[in-house]
């Protein structure tokens, strides 16, 4: 997978894999929007992934969140 960037004015995203991990990075305006905007993003790679005949385990899925930074909520 290339690694793909997305911004805009209230988040950011960065998906990247090496061999078979993959990672998900979103700096959002706020915890919730982070989290909603990451299973968007999970779901539509698992859905490229069944497509292919691939999978993804959530019983191998981590959430490492931090909180406020440079003013975000």
């Amino acid at each position: 997978m290339m690694p793909r960037v997305t911004y805009g004015p209230s988040v950011r995203t960065l998906i990247t894999s090496y061999v078979d991990d993959i990672t998900i990075l979103v700096a959002a305006h706020s915890r919730g929007m982070a989290c909603h905007i990451g299973m968007k993003i999970f779901d539509d790679l698992a859905r490229i992934a069944a497509s292919r005949g691939l999978g993804f385990s959530a019983l191998k899925t981590e959430w490492l969140g931090f909180g406020d930074w440079h003013g975000m909520r």
